[in-house]
C-alpha cells in the first residue's frame, strides 16, 4: 500500500512539474510576444504622436490602476490559493463581486476626471503641468467606462491560472492587444490625438472580455450572491485590500507625482522609459503571479516538506534573471533608446538605465508571494505602506534637493527600502539560504558585460554612440 502510494504522490510531482513547466513557457511566450506587440506600437505611436500624449495617458493609466488597487479584494489570488477554487458557487460569487467593484471603479475614475476640470478651472494646478492639460479631464471621463467594462472578464481567466492551464489564455492575451494595437494605429494615422490611445485600449478591452467568455473553458458566468462565499472573499481580501491600495503608490505615485512638478514632456520621456522597463517588469511578476503563486500553493496543499525546496528553486530563478538584466539594462539602455527612437526621445536612455537598478530591488517578490499563499497578507500590507511612506516622502525631497536626478533616485529607494524586513521574514520561517544571497553578484557583472557588449556590436553597426 505504501509503495502505491509514494508511487502516486510521484506521478502528481511530475504531472505538477510538466504543468509548471508548460504554463511558465506560456508565460514567456506571452511576455515575449506581447511585449514585441507592446515595443512596436509604441514605436511607431511616438513617430505619430507628440511626447505630451505620452505624459497625459500615463497619468490616466496611473489614476485608474490606482482606483483598481485601492478597491482590491485579493480576488484574483482568492481564487486561486483557496480550496473552493473550483467551486461554482465560489466562482460565480466571485465573478458578481468583480462587476461590482468594477462599476465602482468606473464612476470614482469620472469623479476624478470632474475634480480635475474644476481644479483647473479654479487655477489651482501649476501651468504647464500635466494636470493643468485641458485634454486631462474628458479622457479620465472617458477612461471610466473602459475601467467598468473591464469588471466583466469571465472568471474563467483565474480558472485557467489557477490550473495551470495557459495555451488558450495567452491566445485570448495576445490577440486582444494586437487588435487593440491595430486599432490605435489606424486612428492615430488618421487624427493624430491621444484619443487613439484611449479608443486602443477600449477595443483592446472589449476583444478580451468577449473572448474570455467564449473561447476559455469552465464555469459560466452568473450573477450570484453566496453570504458564505462573500464573507469567506472578504476575509482573504480586507489585507490584500490594504496592500494594494499602498501598491498604488508604489506603482503609480511616481506619475502623480512627477505629474505636479515637472512638465508634461519630462512625463512623457520617463512613462517611455518605464514601458521599456516594463517589457522585463511585466514578464517577470506574470511568472510571479502565474506560475510561482498556483505552484507554490498547490505544492503546501500536496506536500508541505517540499515547500521550502519549491521556494528556493524559484527564488534562485527570480535571481538569475532579474540581477542579470538589471546590469545589461544600465550599461545598455541608452544604446537601446538610441536605436529605438529618434532624437526627440534622447534623454529616455539614460532614464532608462538609472531606472534598470530597480529590477533588483524586486527580488523578494517570491517571499510576498509565500506571504500571499500563507494568507500572511498584512505583513505583505505592512511592507507597502513602508514602501508608498518612501516614495510620497523621498520623491518631492529628493527632486528639491538634486532635480529630476533626484526623484530617480527616489524611485529606486523605494524597491529596496523593505529589504531588511523580507530577510528577517525568511529567517523566522527558515526560508533563508546565505549561499543564494550572493548569486546576484556575478549575474549583475555579467549582465553588465553582455551590456557592454551589445554596446560596441550595435556602436560599431549602426554608428550608435556608447
Amino acid at each position: 500500500m505504501s509503495g502505491q502510494t509514494t508511487v502516486a504522490v510521484a506521478g502528481r510531482r511530475q504531472l505538477l512539474g510538466r504543468r509548471v513547466l508548460g504554463a511558465g513557457i506560456c508565460v514567456v511566450i506571452q511576455q515575449v510576444v506581447g511585449s514585441a506587440i507592446r515595443l512596436g506600437g509604441n514605436l511607431l505611436l511616438t513617430r505619430l504622436l507628440p511626447p505630451e500624449a505620452f505624459g497625459v495617458i500615463a497619468i490616466v493609466y496611473a489614476v485608474s490602476t490606482g482606483l483598481a488597487l485601492l478597491s482590491d479584494l485579493g480576488i484574483n489570488q482568492n481564487v486561486l490559493v483557496s480550496r473552493r477554487g473550483d467551486d461554482p458557487v465560489f466562482l460565480q460569487t466571485a465573478w458578481t463581486m468583480q462587476v461590482v467593484r468594477s462599476l465602482c471603479i468606473g464612476l470614482a475614475c469620472a469623479t476624478c476626471g470632474a475634480a480635475v476640470y474644476a481644479s483647473t478651472w479654479l487655477g489651482l494646478f501649476e501651468p504647464g503641468t500635466v494636470y493643468s492639460d485641458a485634454r486631462l479631464p474628458f479622457i479620465l471621463c472617458a477612461f471610466a467606462l473602459t475601467t467598468f467594462a473591464a469588471g466583466f472578464e469571465s472568471i474563467k481567466i483565474r480558472q485557467a491560472q489557477r490550473q495551470l492551464h495557459l495555451v488558450r489564455l495567452t491566445l485570448l492575451e495576445l490577440g486582444s492587444q494586437a487588435v487593440g494595437l491595430i486599432g490605435t494605429i489606424v486612428l492615430a494615422y488618421s487624427f493624430r490625438s491621444v484619443w487613439a490611445l484611449v479608443a486602443g485600449a477600449a477595443i483592446s478591452g472589449l476583444v478580451k472580455i468577449v473572448g474570455s467568455h467564449v473561447l476559455l473553458p469552465g464555469v459560466k458566468a452568473r450573477f450570484r450572491w453566496d453570504r458564505e462565499c462573500v464573507r469567506n472573499l472578504i476575509q482573504f481580501g480586507r489585507w490584500i485590500m490594504a496592500s494594494s491600495a499602498l501598491w498604488f503608490f508604489i506603482q503609480s505615485g511616481d506619475k502623480l507625482l512627477l505629474g505636479g512638478i515637472v512638465d508634461a514632456r519630462t512625463v512623457g520621456y520617463y512613462a517611455i522609459a518605464t514601458i521599456l522597463l516594463g517589457v522585463v517588469q511585466t514578464l517577470f511578476l506574470a511568472l510571479v503571479s502565474s506560475v510561482m503563486l498556483p505552484s507554490l500553493s498547490q505544492v503546501s496543499r500536496e506536500d508541505q516538506q517540499r515547500l521550502r525546496r519549491a521556494f528556493l528553486r524559484f527564488q534562485l530563478q527570480s535571481d538569475l534573471f532579474l540581477f542579470s538584466t538589471a546590469g545589461f539594462l544600465f550599461v545598455a539602455g541608452p544604446s537601446i533608446a538610441g536605436l529605438l527612437y529618434n532624437q526627440h526621445y534622447a534623454s529616455v536612455g539614460s532614464i532608462l538605465s538609472a531606472l534598470s537598478f530597480g529590477l533588483i530591488g524586486l527580488r523578494y517578490m517570491v517571499v510576498e508571494q509565500y506571504c500571499i499563499m500563507q494568507s500572511q497578507a498584512r505583513v505583505l500590507a505592512g511592507w507597502n505602506a513602508l514602501r508608498a511612506a518612501t516614495m510620497v516622502l523621498a520623491l518631492p525631497t529628493g527632486y528639491a534637493l538634486f532635480g529630476f536626478n533626484g526623484a530617480l533616485g527616489a524611485v529606486i529607494l523605494t524597491q529596496f527600502i523593505t529589504w531588511p524586513l523580507a530577510i528577517r521574514f525568511k529567517i523566522r520561517h527558515g526560508l533563508q539560504d546565505y549561499r543564494s544571497e550572493l548569486v546576484g553578484i556575478p549575474m549583475l557583472v555579467l549582465g553588465c558585460a553582455l551590456g557592454q557588449a551589445y554596446n560596441w556590436f550595435f556602436g560599431l553597426i549602426f554608428g550608435i554612440p556608447h
